[in-house]
């Protein structure tokens, strides 16, 4: 294994950093290391540092008591297993046991030394592509590797895949808030996996685990719950590929949608353009909003009886009939909020919609949205909400770091620990606040529509 380059690491003077402590994710790198296909040589591919090490080193992220601390992680990309490197000039009494807080979250352990981490990469068994169970979309590239996503059941799964996914999952609690570590002998969870193969060498370069509920009498609904793509491997498509595979997964089970648990800002918005290339490519759905917008600006503000809309706010006739929001429930895999939210992004991309009292109908169409999805969200205990999505309910953890933001349909102010202490000025002004950057992120979402067609 060759020696890695010095990294370069913010550096805190010896008595400040004593004194002080040092930010964890300033000394912490990780590095990836390419296996051959028999595993007898490592050579560095990547290194990067963590987004966050609350989870590790508590609130302030801090490494007491070192002097020049430096902590490596090492990682075999065909396998996960790990090699955690620590080292410091001197510490003091009482200095933060570094490894300890690592390992405490890592269950699969870490080796100790490079002798180790060799042995131990030589004795790991590789999952067999063929012990991955279906392959749920494959994507080949110029440079003659594949990039292909496959599905498989954890609770049943062979034990290179239990061994695998155990040493992937506490890399989440570096890169996502909140993120839990799950138990996979539960035998509703389904592991996804992105397989990068070039010759006769295949890497892991993504993966996501999803929930399978239990709906009453026959149904399942899904919840996608860990989604990691370790940063030198985003914005290459991986995300939304193992994402498209879950809405294929959903088709092929006839569930009755994909939820999220917590979604980080990047998936909600891989997550957003996908439901709604999904809308869009939907020809029924397509065609209601053509036909619902050239009816609106025909009436001219009255009342017109087209079958897609329904007229029980002041929206000017454009929202979604019950009806046609249960099909597309059924079609896209999505709850009745989303249906909502696509329908808005799809009645944008119309042109009779983009001015005048088309926008103005747009405009409180989306109010009423927003004013519904507040009322609706009741507070049941500290850092828990359930959100009702018509058909049931989700219940989720909200950090109290956490913002909520108009991608995710909620203004928020409206959200804030103090909203129920605003005065009625305040929390009109936070609405229109929140109307005002939708109708922006509209703008957007329908210049995509108007792209995927």
């Amino acid at each position: 294994m060759a020696e890695e380059p010095v990294a370069k690491r913010k550096r805190l003077d010896d008595a400040a950093a004593l004194s002080e402590g040092v930010d964890a994710n300033e000394v912490i790198r990780f590095r990836l290391l390419n296996t051959s296909s028999n595993g007898a040589e490592l050579t560095e591919e990547a290194s990067f540092g963590p987004d966050m090490a609350h989870q590790f080193f508590g609130d302030d992220e801090l490494i007491h008591g070192h002097t020049a601390p430096s902590v490596d992680i090492w990682i075999d990309q065909r396998t996960y297993v790990g090699y955690l490197d620590f080292m410091s000039s001197s510490q003091q009494t009482g200095a933060t046991d570094v490894r300890k807080a690592i390992l405490a979250n890592f269950p699969g352990g870490l080796a100790d030394s490079k002798e180790q981490f060799s042995a131990k990469i030589a004795a790991a068994q590789q999952p067999s592509l063929e012990s991955l169970g279906p392959t749920l979309s494959l994507k080949d590239f110029p440079d003659g590797s594949s990039l292909a996503v496959y599905q498989v059941n954890l609770s049943s799964a062979h034990e290179s895949i239990k061994a695998l996914h155990a040493h992937m999952q506490p890399l989440l609690l570096f890169f996502i808030d909140g993120a839990n570590l799950i138990e996979p002998k539960e035998p509703e969870w389904d592991l996804l996996l992105a397989m990068r193969t070039k010759g006769d060498v295949v890497t892991v370069r993504g993966f996501c685990t999803v929930f399978n509920f239990f709906c009453y009498p026959d149904r399942v609904r899904m919840r996608v719950s860990q989604v990691l793509v370790l940063p030198p491997f985003q914005r290459q498509g991986i995300g939304r590929a193992l994402l498209e595979a879950v809405y294929a997964l959903a088709d092929t089970h006839n569930a009755l949608d994909v939820t999220y648990e917590d979604a980080t800002d990047n998936v909600q918005s891989i997550r957003e353009k996908l439901e709604l290339e999904r809308a869009a490519k939907c020809a029924w759905l397509r065609e209601a909003a053509a036909s619902c917008a050239q009816s609106s600006a025909a009436a001219n503000g009255s009342a017109h009886g087209n079958g897609h809309a329904e007229t029980d706010d002041d929206s000017g006739s454009i929202a979604l009939s019950l009806a046609y929001t249960q099909r597309a429930q059924r079609d896209l895999r999505v709850s009745k909020q989303q249906v909502r939210k696509l329908w808005e992004a799809l009645l944008c991309a119309q042109p009779e919609m983009q001015s005048g009292q088309g926008a103005a109908r747009l405009q409180a169409l989306v109010q009423a949205r927003l004013v519904g999805s507040v009322t609706s969200t009741k507070r049941v205990a500290e850092n828990k909400r359930i959100y009702d999505l018509g058909s049931g309910f989700i219940m989720t953890k909200c950090p109290a770091s956490s913002r909520v933001g108009s991608s995710a349909g909620m203004p928020p102010a409206l959200e804030s620990e103090d909203a129920s202490g605003q005065s009625a000025e305040e929390r009109e002004a936070a609405l229109a606040e929140a109307v005002d950057a939708r109708m922006e992120e509209l703008k957007r979402l329908a210049a995509f529509v108007q792209r995927t067609r």
